[in-house]
């Protein structure tokens, strides 16, 4: 019986390819995973190798089609890569030193630091409440949020049509689901008010 492996990457779509690998890399620190150029293919990750998903820079190309609108619209629309970190505060020291953009909270459990790229994407670096290490950085990909209408709906599909496992830490307020552990994990929810503020950076 085929099954899903593991949740291998995330696409982000920019206006400058080339800027926004800067970016991930010097800025930011992701390492680079995989390209090809002939094609603009660009992955990148937390670390070199790793059991959570890449991010795929993708710039629009006309050469797409009709493909090519829909992507075009869908820059600057990225609001739920959540990255893992050991140290907020040195994360934070990292960013204020390379120029990058962002903002400190903080809910029940964790800490996290919120920053932009130059598209508008937003992306969360989360310290678990109890890191390991106390290094500054992105450690890894830790989940993505998925918009859904319904979270029973969304339950039903992760679980029996997927076959994904499903996660909750004692006290979340959302329930997640992995492939495999370790992997990144998709956190979906339903929009509202208190959402969209906390998923809403404003410069």
């Amino acid at each position: 019986m085929a099954r899903i492996e593991s949740l291998a990457s995330v696409g982000i779509f920019t206006k400058d390819q080339r800027k926004a690998r800067e970016f991930y890399t010097k800025r930011i620190g992701l390492s680079v995973r995989s390209e090809i150029p002939e094609v603009r293919y660009l992955e990148l990750g937390a670390r070199k190798r790793g059991a959570d998903a890449g991010v795929n820079l993708w710039q629009p190309d006309p050469r797409w089609g009709e493909d090519y609108d829909d992507a075009v619209k869908s820059i600057g629309t990225v609001t739920g890569l959540g990255f893992l970190t050991d140290s907020v505060d040195r994360t934070i020291e990292m960013f204020r030193k390379r120029r990058v953009k962002h903002e400190v909270g903080e809910d029940a459990e964790d800490r996290y630091v919120r920053f932009q790229d130059a598209d508008g994407n937003t992306s969360f670096a989360f310290e678990p409440s109890r890191p390991k290490t106390r290094r500054g950085g992105l450690a890894s990909l830790g989940f993505v949020t998925v918009v859904v209408r319904d979270l029973a709906r969304a339950d039903a599909f992760f679980t029996s049509a997927l076959g994904l496992q499903r996660v909750r830490r004692k006290g979340d307020e959302y329930t997640t689901y992995r492939v495999r552990p370790g992997g990144t994990v998709l956190m979906p929810f339903v929009p509202n008010l208190w959402s969209l503020l906390v998923l809403t950076f404003v410069i």
